[in-house]
């Protein structure tokens, strides 16, 4: 199949930062390849003598190789930031890499190359361009730009990065409720799920539209066992997105917990139906619930039928 590529120069990015290129390729890969979906880990990078890195995103036969390389400042052609992103494992014939890097003097390039079919490949590289040909010179960008590295290293389970983030973004603006909500579900992640609680909730109390947030402190509650206030957080995101696949898996979850098992045989077959689309919240992008999804239409309807004891559901989505 034919490699098509683009390049988008000025790109406006710090040296070795690999967030944004990470989480597009993990985004726009599954086009090529809809099996696509690693597990959501990081390796340790690893150091070479010479300055350069590597480290992988999910593991060596299905996920993210990202190389980084470091800028010297001495000026030279030769002398080169590059940070690299390629995927592993894709099938052959089919390829995804980002490369971002300066030469000398010169202002940073962006370049994407796909190979395979050529309508996902121009599909890919026009969100490419929509993605990463940004105006550095407006005076918001770098605001812009934060909130974006912040969304990326939620959506690659970057935890600490994203607390780091959403700490700067506080920084700068203590009552920004987005800030709140990344700092909130970081905090989670990292296990310290009634700090996360509490900063979600002030983030709700300043914007009671934020779809996101409901989601998170819903996953929190359930995570907690505290169910019956998880499904009315989870129901509101259903007001807010109806149809929205992963809220709907969760509150399915939620009400079998609580017996409720009609209601929950609904949600989990409404979310099965909506398993081949794109979730619009912020979740972990390389979570495929499809398996756990049937497992548990399976399981509630053999309970159902059966008027017995349910099993105990045993599995843990963590986001």
């Amino acid at each position: 199949m034919k490699t098509h590529s683009r390049r988008v120069q000025p790109y406006h990015a710090a040296d070795r930062e690999y967030l944004p290129l990470a989480c597009f390729t993990l985004q726009s890969a599954p086009l090529l390849w809809p099996q696509f979906r690693p597990l959501p880990q990081w390796s340790e990078t690893v150091e070479e003598p010479d300055g350069r890195s590597s480290l992988v995103y999910g593991n060596e036969q299905l996920g993210l190789l990202i190389r980084l390389s470091p800028y010297r400042g001495s000026g030279r052609v030769s002398d080169t930031d590059e940070v690299i992103v390629g995927c592993q494992g894709l099938p052959d014939g089919l390829s995804l890499e980002l490369r971002a890097f300066r030469n000398g003097q010169e202002p940073r390039s962006i370049v994407a190359s796909v190979t395979g079919p050529e309508d996902h490949a121009l599909t890919i590289l026009a969100g490419f361009e929509e993605c990463f040909n940004v105006d550095g010179s407006d005076p918001g960008w770098q605001r812009s730009h934060l909130r974006r590295l912040t969304r990326s290293a939620i959506g690659l389970s970057a935890w600490h990065l994203a607390e780091l983030n959403a700490s700067e973004m506080l920084m700068n603006d203590p009552h920004d409720p987005e800030a709140l909500m990344y700092l909130g579900i970081a905090k989670a992640a990292q296990g310290y799920a009634p700090e996360g609680e509490g900063l979600l909730l002030a983030s709700l109390t300043m914007d009671p539209m934020n779809a996101d947030a409901y989601y998170h402190l819903g996953v929190i509650l359930l995570n907690q066992g505290r169910c019956m206030t998880a499904v009315d957080s989870l129901r509101q995101v259903l007001q807010l997105v109806p149809g929205e696949r992963m809220a709907l898996y969760h509150l399915g979850r939620a009400l079998e917990r609580l017996g409720r098992l009609p209601e929950a045989l609904k949600s989990y077959r409404e979310s099965l139906k909506q398993a081949s689309t794109t979730t619009t919240l912020l979740t972990c992008l390389a979570s495929d619930i499809t398996k756990e999804l049937e497992d548990s239409v399976v399981r509630v309807e053999r309970a159902i039928a059966g008027g017995g004891e349910l099993p105990r559901e045993g599995v843990f989505l963590r986001e």
